[in-house]
């Protein structure tokens, strides 16, 4: 089946989409946006309306990207004065030389500390900050996606604990696998705790209901009344990082 180009109506206006449908995809919908483009990719047989569902689910989400996509702020310089969020707080950036191996990042106090190679400088220096701090972020994220997930579980009815990984995941939050893996992204480790709650109960519902249909948000709306207003503040959030 070819591309074909559709449009989600909404009350502030529309969302033109581009939907590719394939027979290699088994269960997951996924959404990418780039140079302005929104590109749907959808298993063979998914239904129109629950890919609509979709898209109105994450219509915030896909509005801000397409609007950030036009005015992208500048990006940070990572060096020690810029600002960088941690469970919803921003942290003040400290970067300093130091006689080690291999750039590292930590929680010093109420600031996120960065120790890097004496001999680097421009932009080698900046991208090693940079994996310095994210690979510091997927560790909270490992943490405290885990902490939610299993808090949330008695919640959900559930008593096994699934298995929670965290991933480079820049087109959503999370996901649910047809074998019952919760995958994450880091990013969330910079969100506020009930944001990030948000997310595990999200996909925690999917282990019921893979869809987004209306028995899975009686699901998700059942443990998490304010689900819808979290998932909005998320979203808004998420416009906003810096990483």
């Amino acid at each position: 089946m070819p591309d074909t180009i559709k449009c989600l109506r909404l009350d502030s206006g529309a969302i033109e989409y581009t939907l590719r449908r394939s027979r290699r995809r088994k269960k997951t919908v996924q959404i990418s946006i780039s140079g302005g483009a929104v590109v749907v990719s959808a298993p063979w047989r998914t239904p129109n309306r629950e890919i609509q569902a979709i898209l109105l689910e994450r219509s915030g989400w896909i509005l801000g990207k397409l609007a950030a996509d036009v005015q992208q702020p500048p990006p940070l310089r990572l060096v020690t004065g810029d600002t960088l969020p941690y469970l919803g707080q921003d942290m003040p950036l400290v970067v300093e030389d130091a006689d080690i191996r291999k750039p590292s990042a930590r929680l010093d106090g109420g600031r996120l500390l960065v120790q890097t190679l004496r001999n680097l400088a421009g932009d080698e220096r900046r991208e090693a900050v940079r994996a310095a701090l994210e690979s510091w972020y997927r560790a909270q994220a490992a943490e405290l996606l885990a902490d939610s997930v299993a808090r949330w579980l008695p919640v959900m009815g559930r008593s096994e604990m699934p298995r929670v990984l965290v991933r480079q995941q820049r087109t959503r939050w999370g996901s649910c696998s047809s074998d019952g893996t919760l995958r994450f992204s880091w990013r969330l480790a910079m969100m506020a705790p009930e944001l990030i709650d948000s997310v595990a109960v999200h996909e925690l519902a999917h282990l019921d209901v893979m869809n987004h249909s209306p028995d899975f948000w009686a699901v998700v709306l059942r443990a998490m009344p304010d689900a819808r207003q979290r998932r909005k503040r998320l979203d808004e959030a998420g416009r906003r990082l810096p990483l």
